[in-house]
């Protein structure tokens, strides 16, 4: 009886030291993690900044500079929305060096809700450039000798009327180190994919994914998002395919619900990113991302349609749809963002204009090519919208009708104009005949007037001499 009981008082010790060192390793946790800093005025606070360089050569230049001089919002300083933060993620392409992945966020810790935008690759920027795509903007700026970061941040500034407060560039094999970490995604492929990447990895490779759900590894579900050709909507088609997949991985994250999982991952990020976010911030907003729900994660695309310019395609916002959402989705301010916040290319429906009134580079856009070849709408049907709009053109050739029909006098002016072969302009010289008014009252030849219908047209010059002629 007293080894039994000597046996569960040890292991009653036991289970409360591990109790303790769950309680405290959760607390050791809950301290070492923080929020990161909001935008503030350069000349009030300086941003506290722990930015980790990437494993990456590239990036590896830029980490120090970027976070300090971190653009101010365009927008305008005013009180914010409490516990809301906004937030630009990159997804960098190690071969070209392009961001093909932008998204724009804001992140409610308070009502723990996630908003999360796609820019298209291929969006127009008010610059004065041979290309204008946001997507060669951080590029262009390292060949330049500049960091890359600080220039898109200022483009996304222009197109949003603010600078987020956070920034992360994601390259391909964190994506993959990421997706693997997590033990795989189950995802619905939508369609057959074949995919080869060449160099990406050090290596060239071959992908091939059925159509249906399956377990992905990172390097399928690095294919699944980088796969564009087939289809139809090119690019557009290709950022519905990386929200759902996105979605998948935050419903499953969230399931896991587990602190020392999500430290891993923040770990890999705070070690591989390009990011003004220390590690203890990623997990921060790792541990505030498990209290949401799925149903209040919510992503979407910039509202713009593809147009051809100087032989490049670009992605033209809908102003009116694109100032909508950034207010209710992006804006972190109580105020409202205006379009002249902005510094954006819209197309009004005739012109290609810019929300600061000119255009950089105007010479750009004067032999714009107006096809459109795709569209962030469901029901992308711009030219179908044209055309009905030239129906209501024949509703005007009865027009002439009405015009005949009110000079009921007609009857009189077929007495002048008895010949019905006169229809065309040579009745035109009759109209002198117009004094012979007084004949109007042998009205009795008008019975025959029903037999020539197609008389009207040609009298109404006769019949509106006569008219005159009578008044």
């Amino acid at each position: 009886m007293k080894r039994k009981n000597k046996t569960i008082t040890i292991l009653l010790l036991i289970l409360g030291g591990l109790l303790i060192m769950a309680i405290g390793g959760a607390i050791a946790y809950l301290l070492w993690e923080k929020p990161p800093a909001l935008q503030v005025k350069p000349d009030e606070v300086t941003p506290v900044v722990e930015a980790t360089p990437s494993a990456e050569p590239e990036p590896t230049a830029e980490p120090t500079p970027t976070p300090e001089p971190m653009p101010e919002g365009t927008a305008f300083e005013n009180s914010r929305k409490d516990g809301v933060y906004t937030m630009l993620l990159v997804g960098l392409d190690q071969m070209s060096g392009s961001t093909d992945t932008i998204l724009v966020g804001r992140f409610d810790t308070v009502k723990h809700e996630v908003n999360l935008i796609s820019i298209p690759r291929d969006t127009i920027t008010n610059t004065d450039t041979d290309v204008r795509k946001i997507n060669s903007v951080y590029a262009g700026s390292l060949n330049w000798g500049g960091n890359g970061i600080d220039s898109l941040l200022k483009e996304i500034d222009w197109l949003t009327g603010f600078t987020p407060d956070c920034y992360a560039v994601l390259n391909l094999n964190t994506f993959i180190e990421i997706i693997n970490e997590l033990g795989g995604v189950d995802f619905d492929v939508p369609e057959e994919m074949e995919y080869m990447y060449q160099d990406i990895l050090g290596d060239k490779g071959y992908v091939y994914l059925a159509p249906g759900m399956q377990h992905l590894d990172g390097i399928h579900a690095m294919a699944l998002c980088r796969y564009r050709i087939g289809y139809v909507t090119g690019d557009y088609g290709r950022i519905e395919t990386q929200h759902a997949f996105m979605k998948a991985c935050a419903d499953q994250f969230i399931k896991l619900g587990n602190i020392p999982h999500a430290r891993a991952v923040a770990e890999i990020l705070g070690e591989n990113l390009l990011t003004n976010l220390s590690t203890a911030n990623i997990a921060w907003f790792m541990r505030q991302l498990m209290q949401c729900r799925s149903e209040d994660i919510h992503f979407d695309t910039m509202p713009s349609e593809g147009r051809f310019l100087q032989g490049y395609s670009y992605a033209v916002p809908y102003l009116w749809e694109w100032l909508d959402m950034v207010n209710n989705c992006l804006n972190p301010y109580e105020t409202p963002i205006e379009m002249w916040n902005m510094n954006l290319v819209y197309y009004d429906g005739a012109n290609y204009a810019g929300t600061q009134g000119y255009l950089d580079g105007a010479w750009y856009f004067e032999e714009a090519d107006d096809e459109i070849y795709g569209s962030s709408r469901q029901t992308e049907t711009p030219k179908q919208d044209a055309v009905p709009a030239q129906t209501p053109a024949p509703a005007q050739t009865p027009a002439p009708a009405p015009e005949a029909t009110p000079a009921q006098q007609e009857p009189q002016a077929e007495e002048p104009a008895p010949v019905q072969s006169e229809p065309p302009v040579p009745e035109a010289p009759p109209a002198p005949e117009a004094p012979p008014a007084p004949e109007a009252p042998p009205v009795p030849e008008a019975p025959p007037a029903p037999e020539e219908p197609t008389v009207p047209e040609a009298p109404p010059s006769g019949g509106e001499s006569q008219e005159s002629g009578q008044t």
